[in-house]
């Protein structure tokens, strides 16, 4: 359905989920560095990015290599991985 002012193309928001690939787990350190698709509500092209995640059981389980499927958002100032679920591939 098309909202007044809208456009027929949904543009991505924080509340989509983003394909991406465990490069580094730091639980020490309470961050999770992701090579990634574009995330255009954040401004960031496809690349690696580290994230803080908002909660440890994100990434329990997880490890380097794992492909994934992530939401992300910018929360203090700071980019922050809001949710994580597995990736088939």
């Amino acid at each position: 359905m098309l909202v007044p002012g809208g456009s027929l193309f949904a543009q991505p928001s924080a509340n989509d989920f983003i394909a991406g690939r465990i490069v580094n787990i730091d639980a020490e350190g309470g961050r999770i560095t992701l090579r990634h698709n574009g995330i255009p509500h954040l401004h960031l092209p496809a690349g690696t990015t580290t994230f803080r995640y908002v909660e440890a059981r994100l990434i329990i389980g997880r490890a380097p290599g794992d492909n994934v499927r992530f939401r992300a958002d910018r929360i203090d100032m700071a980019l922050r991985m809001t949710a994580l679920v597995h990736a088939p591939g």
